[in-house]
């Protein structure tokens, strides 16, 4: 394994380790993998569907915290970028700090300058890749500096419809070949096997973040689908 294959085990071997000691459960039957220099979850065995992959309880989920108590779309949203800069901040002094440091570092259009998005060739205008950031500027009540803007990046690319659940942001996207699905319970949440035949050793384990066009899926995660591509 090549250096950065390295450090992605071991910090997803903490990841787990932490998700397990704070009362969450973790399949051993998949893990993270990078091929082409991107990474995702592939599966190590056979997994059966209906198998659950992955629970997060309720108190380790930035932005809700119980069936009843979910994250609530505008104030609620704000509420959860600015929870998630605090931990932050907190550094190793967070409860949350084994998965803040796991998903650091990445990078969307709205960080771009106008002359790299003029190179993009109509994908995105300058005004839709910093909508994120006008959107924070008009509906929450803070300051976007620099921890608070990695919070948002974080949180547009990675958040579930509860909020921020460790481990199953790692999943990928493909709607055609999604094998796994959200569900949400009183305990909190589980990952579980869909689809007819379950999941084959080797193969990717993909979620689906929906149906949305090519600029939007840039835009929120820095990608564009495979071929067909809704424009």
């Amino acid at each position: 394994a090549n250096a950065s294959q390295r450090d992605a085990d071991a910090g997803y071997a903490r990841l787990r380790s932490w998700m397990r000691e704070n009362g969450g459960r973790v399949n051993d039957r998949f893990g993270i993998t990078e091929k082409d220099g991107i990474r995702g979850i592939q599966a190590f065995a056979d997994i059966e569907e209906g198998s659950e992959l992955l629970f997060c309880p309720w108190h380790l989920v930035i932005g809700s915290s119980s069936l009843q108590d979910q994250m609530k779309p505008g104030d609620g949203m704000c509420s959860v970028v600015d929870e998630m800069a605090k931990e932050i901040r907190l550094g190793v002094d967070s409860l949350w700090y084994p998965y803040l440091d796991h998903i650091g570092g990445q990078r969307l259009p709205a960080d771009f300058i106008s002359e790299v998005l003029l190179e993009l060739q109509g994908l995105l205008t300058t005004q839709d890749a910093t909508r994120h950031l006008r959107w924070f500027d008009q509906r929450c009540d803070g300051e976007l500096d620099g921890t608070a803007k990695q919070s948002l990046v974080a949180f547009i690319s990675r958040a579930s419809e509860v909020g921020m659940i460790p481990i199953y942001d790692l999943f990928n996207h493909h709607n055609g070949k999604r094998s796994a699905k959200l569900t949400v319970t009183e305990e909190g949440v589980q990952l579980l096997v869909v689809g007819n035949g379950g999941i084959s050793s080797g193969d990717e384990i993909y979620l689906s973040y929906g149906l949305k066009t090519a600029s939007t899926m840039y835009r929120d995660y820095g990608f564009v689908e495979e071929w067909p591509i809704a424009w």
